[in-house]
């Protein structure tokens, strides 16, 4: 059976784009990314005059048919994903106290907190963590949407 590669999603939940519905076709186990305003000409039978939008239209109905066999699952998308504050979860990883507290005061600072990062050579530390909170997150929600997948 096919799997679908996790960094589809890891890439999703790291760029989720607020026009877009995103699905995981579980035949193909690609991911099919779908316009809001597509979706919506599918559902009101509208048409498109833009070829584009007319192969986008395509996809949302096939999505829209196939609504009870469950082959297309919608990823979450930005106003669905809960994120805790990952620079704060970061700040307590860290063993050394003052670069803890200095990090932790200055999280809502514009651009501070990754130029303290840089200036302790922290930020490649912050990368890792933070590709391995939507990594987890990633394989959580395919393995509570029954779908396979390959690292």
């Amino acid at each position: 059976m096919k799997k679908i590669k996790l960094e589809y999603i890891v890439e999703h939940f790291q760029n989720c784009i607020e026009e877009l519905y995103v699905f995981v076709d579980k035949e193909n186990m690609e991911l099919e990314a779908i316009s809001k305003e597509a979706m919506n000409l599918a559902r009101t039978g509208k048409k498109s005059e833009e070829q584009w939008m007319q192969d986008q239209i395509k996809s949302a109905i096939n999505v829209l048919k196939d609504m009870k066999n469950k082959r297309f699952i919608l990823l979450p998308n930005e106003d669905s994903i809960e994120l805790p504050n990952l620079q704060e979860d970061f700040c307590y990883t860290l063993d050394n106290e003052d670069i803890k507290q200095k990090l932790l005061s200055n999280i809502s600072g514009f651009g501070t907190f990754r130029n303290i990062l840089e200036k302790e050579n922290l930020i490649e530390n912050w990368y890792e963590f933070e590709d391995g909170f939507y990594v987890n997150m990633a394989k959580k929600w395919c393995e509570n949407n029954k779908i396979e997948y390959e690292i």
